[in-house]
């Protein structure tokens, strides 16, 4: 940046110049006028006054002289005149003061100096912000397309958390196991319950060819009558191993998801047991917090109940003066005008108040309540500054019937004062239990049946702006501020 020029040196060094001028120009003067009072004297030496000169040649030497004289008296006075100039003003350091020529040259450098700055100025282009508003534009658009994004990611994990919601495990008590049929597949035959040991592909070949001419020995536990029905029956026996390894899978299949085996069925249902456990836990600290918020609703609903103070005094009218015990003094005699109230720290029932809970603010009532012999003439008023240990109170007029009369007994009551802004509506009460059951899966007694799609942690702003909302999702409110 450009840096502001600082004429303080040589500011200083002309005022320091414009002084000098001042004692030099009184020297002048004090020559000038010596030099006058010698032109004056001058004159009058050709006076001769009383004095005769009896030639010429006489007053040449007086004139002589005079002259001598005159120029001592000049040397004397250069001499007492310079003495008196170097006593004033030799002291004096010059080397500090500018000259003429140095203010020009000064002067000039400035000039040029502003000359530069403004070419400088001149030359400054205006900042072209379209390469970052491209950019701007560019990640808005990236914003719109991830909300988009995120929109369909949430639908796609609700039909995954429908999905799960809606398999049905099958009883597999009858299906055949993977390693039983892996065992089977290693011996490839039953042996059945015959004598005939058929026990791979080379012993069933052995056989057929021994029994080549009399087709075959079906024994006990072949029903086949020749190689054709063996054939056959094979080829059947083949299809139905075929089915139901392809009945094994396809029975624990349900949507995209394919278990392989039960192993694999008892994980999933192990992880949902957990998972809806974990929400069990996060609704249960939901809970908590809204019970935490309700208590301590409850709590602010309750002080609106509490007074600072409230008792019998007698009233006194149009004084100022400090109050006796059991009495309350009004300034004024009507409610209206009334601006400043002094009240006993003993009432009429010789109970002691210090005042000390009264604070700006708060609101003094007057002749309110069943006891009150002013019961129908009363007043209100909001406290404008205080003097607790004096019981002192500056008071603004808000409301009043009727007028204070002097020596009746009226029950004062001071209340705190009340800020809607700070307590929650019925509409905002409602609120919150909408937010908290849309926060918390409610359950009925005694389920365990609870059921999430997950959970998503988010800023309160986001929260409120995504739609539609999952009653089955957790939302962790990262910024979430009690609006309590």
């Amino acid at each position: 940046g450009l840096t502001k020029y600082d004429d303080g040196p040589l500011s200083d060094k002309v005022n320091q110049n414009e002084k000098d001028i001042v004692v030099i120009k009184s020297e002048q003067t004090t020559q000038n006028t010596n030099i006058s009072k010698n032109e004056t004297n001058i004159a009058s030496k050709f006076d001769d006054g009383g004095t005769t000169y009896k030639d010429a040649k006489a007053m040449e030497t007086a004139l002589a002289k005079e002259i001598s004289d005159r120029a001592d008296g000049d040397s004397d006075t250069l001499t007492s005149a310079n003495t008196y100039t170097d006593s004033k003003v030799g002291s004096i350091d010059h080397s500090t003061l500018a000259t003429k020529v140095e203010l020009a040259a000064e002067e000039s450098a400035r000039v040029a100096g502003d000359a530069t700055l403004q070419a400088n100025i001149d030359d400054i282009k205006p900042y072209d912000d379209t390469a970052l508003a491209g950019k701007v534009t560019a990640n808005e658009e990236s914003i719109t397309a991830l909300q988009a994004e995120q929109v369909t990611q949430n639908t796609a994990i609700k039909d995954n958390k429908d999905a799960i919601d809606a398999l049905v495990i099958p009883n597999v008590d009858d299906f055949t196991t993977k390693d039983y049929v892996d065992a089977a597949d290693e011996t490839k035959f039953d042996k059945g319950t015959g004598t005939t040991n058929l026990n791979d592909a080379t012993a069933m070949e052995a056989a057929i060819d021994k029994n080549a001419a009399t087709k075959l020995d079906k024994g006990a536990g072949l029903k086949a009558s020749d190689a054709k029905e063996l054939e056959d029956a094979i080829s059947a026996n083949t299809a139905g191993i075929t089915k139901n390894a392809t009945d094994i899978t396809t029975k624990l299949d349900k949507g995209a998801t394919t278990y392989k085996d039960a192993k694999e069925i008892e994980d999933a249902i192990t992880k949902e047991q957990i998972d809806r456990e974990a929400g069990d836990s996060v609704n249960a600290s939901a809970i908590g917090d809204n019970t935490t918020s309700i208590n301590a609703l409850s709590n602010r609903l309750d002080a609106l109940e509490n007074t600072s103070l409230s008792s019998q005094w007698e009233i006194v009218t149009n004084s100022t003066a400090n109050p006796n015990s059991g009495e309350i003094v009004l300034n004024t005699g009507d409610w209206l005008s009334t601006t400043l109230i002094a009240i006993s720290h003993t009432d009429k029932n010789s109970t002691t108040h210090d005042f000390s809970s009264i604070k700006i603010g708060d609101t003094l009532q007057i002749g309110v309540g069943p006891e009150s012999k002013a019961a129908g003439s009363s007043a209100a008023y909001e406290i404008t500054g205080l003097d607790n240990s004096a019981g002192k109170f500056d008071v603004k007029h808000l409301a009043s019937s009727g007028t204070p009369t002097a020596g009746f007994i009226a029950v004062v009551a001071v209340y705190p004062s009340f800020d809607p802004s700070n307590y929650a509506t019925q509409a905002e009460l409602q609120a919150v239990e909408t937010t908290a059951n849309s926060k918390v899966a409610m359950l009925s007694n005694g389920t365990d049946n609870a059921k999430t799609t997950g959970v998503m942690a988010l800023t309160q702003a986001q929260y409120e702006a995504l739609e539609p909302k999952d009653p089955l999702t957790i939302y962790l409110i990262s910024d979430y501020k009690d609006t309590l």
